[in-house]
């Protein structure tokens, strides 16, 4: 069995990535700031130019000042990032999946072939007891529509929910394609059976909600190990997507 999927590996190593970067601010900014309250304080000129922005003319207050807030500024920038890969990650594992079972077309087209194959030629064994459940269903006769039912199920029969399987990934690649933040945990817990608590999911509500304030210009007071809680939350909901995926999805069934 695979222990990992290039879609989970992506968004690790994106948001380890970009945790470092902040790192290395926290290291060299406040040395900066230090230098820069010097030069504003003497009245003297910087010494060194941007990498990358050679036409820039800020001088050392204008920098100085730039840097006011600047925890704030890096946990909102960290943040949108951060859930930026997450809701890349939910996209990119499917299409992953999709990918590994043909593409998402051959996908369908088994599964309707499978359907179509077992509802065109019932093998005779299953029509007696399959005639016993096509009745209105009478309250009384519970008991023996149970057995019935068990012993189609022992056979492999497949009822009527088995057969919307092809219909069933049609509608999950078109969901894919307009997927929003908000119905993320519904779609995996729902679509995948992703076994997540509520309370998780109320807190990747609370965290969406920050990164929509940030986004709309209303940032709450949020710091860097506020972020690093966040992550490790999006971390896991990830981790716990691709186990449920890699269990029970990523099964080669092409040669059935």
């Amino acid at each position: 069995m695979q222990n990992t999927t290039k879609a989970y590996d992506r968004f690790r190593t994106q948001s380890q990535d970009v945790l470092d970067y902040a790192a290395l601010l926290a290291y060299a900014l406040p040395r900066f700031r230090t230098e820069l309250e010097g030069v504003v304080k003497s009245k003297g000129r910087l010494t060194v130019s941007p990498d990358y922005f050679p036409h820039d003319r800020s001088d050392a207050l204008k920098l100085l000042k730039t840097t006011q807030g600047y925890e704030s500024k890096v946990a909102n920038y960290l943040w949108l990032s951060q859930f930026s890969f997450f809701e890349a990650f939910v996209s990119d594992i499917i299409d992953e999946l999709f990918a590994f079972h043909g593409g998402i077309d051959e996908f369908v087209r088994r599964a309707r072939d499978r359907e179509r194959a077992w509802t065109d030629g019932l093998p005779p064994k299953f029509k007696p007891a399959k005639r016993k459940l096509q009745d209105s269903a009478k309250p009384a006769w519970a008991d023996r529509y149970r057995k019935y039912a068990r012993e189609l199920a022992t056979q492999g029969y497949r009822f009527p929910g088995d057969l919307f399987s092809a219909y069933g990934l049609v509608m999950l690649s078109k969901q894919l394609k307009r997927l929003k933040a908000h119905e993320i945990p519904d779609f995996v817990i729902s679509a995948f059976r992703v076994d997540v608590p509520q309370t998780t999911v109320d807190l990747y509500n609370e965290y969406r909600e920050t990164r929509n304030s940030i986004a709309h210009g209303n940032p709450p007071p949020l710091t860097v190990h506020d972020v690093v809680k966040m992550h490790s939350l999006l971390r896991d909901f990830a981790q716990a997507i691709q186990d449920r995926l890699l269990q029970d999805y990523f099964v080669i069934e092409k040669y059935l």
